[in-house]
């Protein structure tokens, strides 16, 4: 196992846990489409796919619980008859986010050949941008003038 698929694993197991940190944990316990934590998930379960079959067997059911609880809580929110709502719900972009999670998810529930790296196809979707901190916005440190005494 390399680092990379530690850490994919890791972020798996945070999702079927419902960790603070995790898409599932935005979804099921705060009611809110988190888009940061659904592109952790996504590129996590992309580096599980791309491993060979054997490598990723002990994904499986954790894969299957996470890809199953997120659909459901989908189903959940547009049903008229359940009072379930997500909050910053992509709307019309949900689709292409389902798709993606297809994308990644399938080959390692269904112990297919995974997919590796999603396409570069145009489904609208961006990720975030990481919020800049205060130093980030300084283009150059501050410097004073000198000040004449005369």
């Amino acid at each position: 196992m390399t680092p990379s698929y530690r850490n994919a694993l890791a972020v798996l197991v945070a999702n079927e846990a419902a960790a603070e940190v995790s898409f599932l944990y935005a979804l099921h316990e705060r009611d809110r489409f988190d888009a940061a934590a659904f592109w952790e998930l996504f590129d996590a379960m992309a580096v599980i796919a791309a491993a060979p079959p054997r490598q990723r067997a002990a994904a499986r059911r954790a894969a299957a619980f996470v890809h199953r609880a997120i659909l459901m809580h989908v189903i959940h929110h547009l049903s008229p008859h359940d009072g379930s709502r997500i909050r910053r719900c992509p709307g019309r972009r949900l689709q292409a986010y389902l798709d993606r999670l297809d994308w990644v998810f399938v080959p390692v529930t269904d112990g297919t050949r995974g997919y590796g790296p999603a396409p570069d196809v145009d489904d609208g979707l961006r990720r975030p941008q990481p919020r800049r901190t205060r130093t980030a916005r300084r283009t150059a440190p501050r410097t004073r003038l000198p000040t004449s005494t005369a």
